[in-house]
């Protein structure tokens, strides 16, 4: 079974999945940055970026590493490409349903804090 179509998946994996070997900027709840290509990811989102730039927490120093495994409950956010979640609407139409649902709670999430 093609992975689109599972219908129990989280959005967020089946973005991380189409975001493979596409370069991604992750931030650390530590505030380091890491910009590199998505190698794998799984569904805890556990990362494996490759052809890596690591970005201090003031910003000031920069390291180039070959590959790296960055646990998921470590995240605080990644930026993925726009077209990601057209690509994934268009690999499965029932995506943008799905995604409005989640955004509407989301919003009503944050809008009672």
């Amino acid at each position: 079974m093609h992975l689109l179509n599972c219908a129990n998946l989280s959005l967020v994996v089946i973005f991380l999945y189409i975001n493979l070997k596409l370069s991604q900027l992750v931030e650390l709840k530590s505030g380091e940055t890491y910009n590199g290509r998505l190698n794998q990811a799984d569904k805890f989102m556990n990362l494996n970026l490759v052809d890596v730039t690591k970005t201090s927490k003031d910003g000031t120093k920069f390291w180039h590493i070959d590959e790296i495994f960055i646990k998921g409950n470590s995240l605080k956010y990644i930026r993925m490409i726009p077209s990601v979640l057209d690509k994934a609407i268009e690999l499965n139409p029932s995506l943008s349903k799905r995604l409005a649902l989640s955004l509407m709670c989301f919003s009503r999430k944050r809008s009672s804090s």
